[in-house]
Protein backbone atom coordinates (compact mmCIF):
# COMPACT_ATOMS: atom_id res chain seq x y z
CA UNK A 1 0.00 0.00 0.00
CA UNK A 2 1.44 3.35 -0.96
CA UNK A 3 0.66 6.85 0.22
CA UNK A 4 -1.29 9.13 -2.04
CA UNK A 5 0.76 11.74 -3.84
CA UNK A 6 -1.37 14.58 -2.43
CA UNK A 7 -0.46 13.57 1.14
CA UNK A 8 3.26 13.65 0.32
CA UNK A 9 2.95 17.02 -1.39
CA UNK A 10 0.98 18.48 1.52
CA UNK A 11 3.62 17.19 3.95
CA UNK A 12 6.31 18.85 1.87
CA UNK A 13 4.38 22.11 1.94
CA UNK A 14 4.03 21.87 5.70
CA UNK A 15 7.73 21.18 6.09
CA UNK A 16 8.60 24.06 3.79
CA UNK A 17 6.32 26.40 5.72
CA UNK A 18 7.79 25.24 9.03
CA UNK A 19 11.35 25.75 7.78
CA UNK A 20 10.46 29.26 6.61
CA UNK A 21 8.94 30.10 10.00
CA UNK A 22 11.96 28.78 11.85
CA UNK A 23 14.22 30.92 9.71
CA UNK A 24 12.22 34.12 10.15
CA UNK A 25 11.39 33.92 13.87
CA UNK A 26 14.93 34.94 14.94
CA UNK A 27 14.94 37.74 12.36
CA UNK A 28 11.59 39.06 13.55
CA UNK A 29 12.64 38.93 17.21
CA UNK A 30 15.89 40.71 16.34
CA UNK A 31 13.88 43.40 14.59
CA UNK A 32 11.58 43.77 17.59
CA UNK A 33 14.34 43.87 20.22
CA UNK A 34 16.95 45.77 18.19
CA UNK A 35 16.18 49.20 19.75
CA UNK A 36 16.37 47.77 23.27
CA UNK A 37 19.63 45.93 22.52
CA UNK A 38 21.11 49.07 20.97
CA UNK A 39 20.12 51.11 24.02
CA UNK A 40 21.66 48.55 26.37
CA UNK A 41 24.89 48.40 24.37
CA UNK A 42 25.14 52.20 24.40
CA UNK A 43 24.66 52.18 28.17
CA UNK A 44 27.37 49.56 28.59
CA UNK A 45 29.78 51.51 26.41
CA UNK A 46 29.11 54.82 28.18
CA UNK A 47 29.25 53.34 31.73
CA UNK A 48 32.23 50.95 31.83
CA UNK A 49 32.63 51.46 35.59
CA UNK A 50 29.19 49.95 36.14
CA UNK A 51 30.12 46.95 34.02
CA UNK A 52 33.32 46.40 36.01
CA UNK A 53 31.31 46.59 39.25
CA UNK A 54 28.92 44.03 37.85
CA UNK A 55 31.80 41.76 36.91
CA UNK A 56 33.24 42.06 40.44
CA UNK A 57 29.90 41.21 42.02
CA UNK A 58 29.49 38.19 39.72
CA UNK A 59 32.97 36.99 40.69
CA UNK A 60 32.15 37.41 44.40
CA UNK A 61 28.90 35.50 43.95
CA UNK A 62 30.75 32.65 42.22
CA UNK A 63 33.30 32.56 45.04
CA UNK A 64 30.62 32.47 47.75
CA UNK A 65 28.72 29.79 45.84
CA UNK A 66 31.86 27.65 45.71
CA UNK A 67 32.45 28.04 49.45
CA UNK A 68 28.82 27.19 50.20
CA UNK A 69 28.96 24.08 48.00
CA UNK A 70 32.13 22.94 49.80
CA UNK A 71 30.45 23.48 53.18
CA UNK A 72 27.38 21.52 52.10
CA UNK A 73 29.58 18.64 50.95
CA UNK A 74 31.42 18.68 54.31
CA UNK A 75 28.14 18.60 56.25
CA UNK A 76 26.89 15.74 54.06
CA UNK A 77 30.11 13.83 54.70
CA UNK A 78 29.77 14.36 58.46
CA UNK A 79 26.15 13.23 58.57
CA UNK A 80 27.04 10.01 56.74
CA UNK A 81 29.50 9.02 59.47
CA UNK A 82 27.38 10.04 62.47
CA UNK A 83 25.46 7.25 64.16
CA UNK A 84 21.74 7.85 64.31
Amino acid sequence: MSFPYSLIVSDLHVLSWLRTCLLFIPLISLYIYRPRLKEHMQYCMSHPEEMSKLAKVKAQIAEVKGIMMDNIEKVDALTLYMPS
